[in-house]
């Protein structure tokens, strides 16, 4: 074991009391020196009246190498002896006074904490804790005899300190620098408004953006509530506060709608809201940039109008050309039906006026998918099991089909209920299936499979329907797909790849019609050479499914 701990305890007790035993202060010592070489600490002693410093060896080390002379033997260990005015004069001047202190402290009866310099023989200069209080008191004058203690070298943790406050330092630099370069980027920013709100909404900052586009200075706004940028319809509404609850739950939110600037005047804006959270995760206000994008939809605007005067030029011309083919049929069938009545050949005369009839059904039917595509027909919407609709129909689907064309039906078993027009959804189906059959020339398989499925945000915002629960049927074929031109323009009216007189376009437009007028929606995947499949999407019917013995009844009444 080390002989570097401390001997400088005397054999009475601090308090005056009666001295250990031989063995056990020898004992105590041993633990002592273990402590003390363990946490590399040597122990230092100052003789009050005589202002002797005495020093163990590990103590002498570490202030510098005092000169060695023995001091007492008590249980082997040699120790450096030196004043303590001499000890001042290796101590860098500026830490001197430090030193004094801590001796001022022990004398007063209080502990002696210091950190200082000393200079080693090399003439570095290395840092030192020292700890110490009054370990001996004059019992006539009650004042202190000898202080003792502890000294460490801690050069090392100093030179951490520094190093970490360099660093720290730089960070703070390379930081504040950071700062001012978004600073720069954030003022430098003039189209987009950019600034915060705390938690209640108040704003706090303010860019150059901001102020171009809503009109206020800097000094004229933060500190406002952000609703002021509302309109008036918005404010009652409560939509500001909306906004921030969303953002506050959500992280985010997004919006468009008309805003006000500070001379009164209006533009479309498109925000965004951020809530912002501090260290310890409690909210600490809100990110806000919003832009000006009225030119942009006054842009689109005007480009969806113009798509709908092209929409209107294709349906009216279709409906000129087809209706002037049935026209012409109609008043060529009834002009040679009155020669044939003036010549007595009614059976003639019968024949031409019921190929009259039957485009006047063409003109009527096509009428009705007209009215289908541009969801203005008139429904009778009743409750209804898609899947029985579809069973009761099977025949004329598979004869619909073909021989080449295998017709597969197939439906959930406990296939929720909807509300739809029954008729308009054999239309519907039937459709789909002479559409399929059509795209499989050297035949092929379609199979219609009606599911429950349950639409969250994701699935259900690109279908433009709310979230909830939704009847599919998905109508599948093997045929030769589409292209993504074709199906760019698969439901517009009148358009159709199939040869002329084979087709009126209006197929798919009445199936997409009927779907959106009954709440729902139509989604298509096709790949060339690979197939279609064409899915229908109706609400699932809010009131309670009936029973088992509620729908045979009403299914032998011809309710169901």
């Amino acid at each position: 074991m080390s002989n570097d701990g401390g001997a400088f305890l005397t054999g009475a007790a601090p308090n005056g009391g009666v001295p250990e035993s031989g063995a056990r202060l020898r004992e105590s010592m041993a633990r002592l020196r273990v402590v003390l070489d363990s946490a590399r600490l040597g122990l230092w002693e100052c003789d009050v009246g005589s202002a002797s410093l005495r020093l163990d060896r590990r103590a002498g080390k570490v202030l510098g190498g005092a000169p060695a002379r023995q001091w007492v033997k008590l249980t082997g260990t040699h120790l450096h002896n030196h004043t303590w005015a001499a000890w001042l004069t290796q101590v860098h001047p500026d830490d001197r006074a430090t030193l004094e202190a801590c001796l001022a402290a022990a004398r007063a009866g209080r502990r002696c904490e210091a950190e200082y310099r000393v200079r080693y023989p090399d003439g570095n200069w290395v840092w030192v804790a020292q700890r110490g209080a009054v370990v001996a008191v004059d019992p006539v004058s009650h004042q202190p005899r000898r202080i003792a203690g502890i000294v460490q070298d801690i050069t090392g943790y100093r030179d951490a300190e520094a190093t970490l406050a360099r660093e720290l330092a730089e960070r703070g630099t390379a930081l504040r620098e950071s700062e001012r370069r978004f600073e720069r980027l954030v003022q430098g920013v003039k189209d987009i408004a950019i600034f915060m709100l705390d938690p209640q909404g108040r704003v706090i900052s303010w860019n150059a953006g901001a102020q171009h586009i809503k009109g206020y200075r800097a000094e004229e706004i933060i500190g406002r509530p952000y609703a002021c940028f509302y309109t008036e319809e918005d404010r009652a509404a409560g939509v500001p506060e909306q906004a921030l609850a969303i953002a506050a739950q959500t992280g985010h939110y997004e919006a468009e709608g008309w805003r006000r600037r500070r001379d009164g005047s209006r533009f479309w804006a498109s925000v965004g809201i951020d809530a912002i959270a501090d260290d310890d995760g409690r909210p600490a206000g809100f990110a806000k940039i919003t832009r000006d994008i009225t030119v942009r939809r006054e842009l689109q605007h005007q480009l969806l109008q113009a798509q709908k005067m092209e929409a209107v030029g294709q349906l009216t011309g279709g409906i000129a050309h087809d209706f002037n083919n049935l026209l012409q049929a109609v008043a060529g069938n009834l002009e040679l039906a009155r020669g044939a009545v003036a010549k007595d050949e009614m059976g003639r005369a019968d024949r031409l006026i019921a190929a009259a009839l039957r485009a006047i059904g063409r003109g009527a039917h096509m009428t009705a998918q007209l009215l289908a595509f541009s969801r203005r027909q008139v429904l009778h919407a009743e409750r209804s099991r898609v899947s029985d609709i579809a069973d009761d129909m099977a025949d004329l689907l598979r004869r619909a089909g073909g021989n080449a064309v295998q017709v597969v039906i197939s439906a959930e078993p406990e296939l929720w209920s909807c509300r739809i027009d029954p008729g308009q959804f054999q239309s519907a189906l039937l459709n789909l299936v002479l559409n399929a059959r059509d795209a499989m020339p050297q035949g092929g398989t379609v199979t219609i499979a009606m599911t429950n499925i349950h639409l969250d945000a994701a699935a259900a915002a690109p279908l433009e329907l709310a979230v909830g629960e939704y009847v599919r049927v998905a109508v599948t074929d093997t045929g030769i797909g589409m292209s993504p031109e074709v199906l760019a323009h698969a439901f517009e009216p009148f358009f159709t790849t199939k040869d002329v007189g084979k087709g009126s376009g209006l197929g798919l437009p009445q199936v997409f019609g009927f779907t959106k007028q009954s709440g729902g929606s139509l989604s298509v995947h096709s790949v060339p050479g690979q197939g279609t499949t064409l899915a229908l999407l109706f609400p699932r019917d809010a009131d309670p499914e009936p029973s088992g013995a509620d729908q045979a009844g009403a299914r032998r009444r011809g309710e169901g």
